[in-house]
């Protein structure tokens, strides 16, 4: 209902702000993250209103009454263990802390409420210390235990798979590729054209003949199907 484009192959359920117990807070997150998907993806909005859920649980178990006047460094540093507590990785806790930090501050900038504090009431220093993560790689022998069994799956399950493994992309970008994906230049060789959702831009690459091939087999069977593209 708010015009937003979302790739058909990564389809959200409905934004739930009835977690949010606190009338105030529940307006606010709905005008934070009508703004927020102007620019940003869904799911970055959906990671924020999870933090506001969690925020708002907290406000409940400990300022039941409170308003947004009531919101302080004290109430965040009661709020830092109270995250500590529910025993989430850094990453995660990192992540709640910078999302209510950014409705914050943007709801003083853009003057969407009164009572809110002007100044910064969370911290750099506040984020917990995060492990560098280390890039997680399929193991060969799992790429050869699927090739092996290849000719077992559905023929559309051996297309997605193979698609995906030569271009690497995501099952999102797989499952939302338009029906006039391929490119052919004019030496031949052919060229793939696809959204990749996680930065937002178009992307085309090279693939192979027989990555083509399959393409085309897929677009003649949907076409078959439905009559149309």
């Amino acid at each position: 209902q708010l015009g937003i484009w979302v790739s058909s192959g990564n389809q959200p359920g409905k934004a739930n702000f009835t977690f949010i117990q606190q009338p105030w807070l529940q307006q606010l997150a709905k005008t934070f993250l009508r703004y927020r998907l102007l620019t940003y993806s869904v799911g970055d909005c959906s990671s924020k209103l999870t933090a506001l859920n969690v925020f708002s649980d907290f406000l409940a178990r400990h300022h039941a009454t409170a308003g947004p006047s009531d919101i302080s460094r004290a109430m965040m540093i009661e709020f830092f263990g109270f995250l500590q507590a529910r025993k989430i990785s850094p990453s995660t806790k990192a992540g709640h802390l910078i999302s209510l930090r950014t409705l914050l501050e943007l709801a003083v900038r853009m003057d969407w409420g009164d009572g809110l504090p002007k100044s910064r009431i969370i911290f750099d220093d506040d984020l917990p210390k995060q492990t560098k993560q280390v890039p997680r790689f399929i193991p060969e022998q799992v790429f050869n235990q699927i090739f092996r069994c290849l000719d077992q799956l559905e023929p559309k399950w051996q297309r997605m798979f193979l698609v995906a493994y030569e271009v690497g992309m995501r099952i999102s970008d797989l499952l939302s590729l338009p029906f006039n994906c391929l490119m052919q230049d004019a030496t031949g060789g052919w060229w793939i054209h696809y959204f990749q959702g996680k930065v937002r831009t178009d992307q085309t690459q090279p693939i192979l003949p027989e990555t083509a091939a399959v393409i085309q087999t897929q677009q003649q069977e949907v076409q078959a199907q439905f009559g149309h593209q």
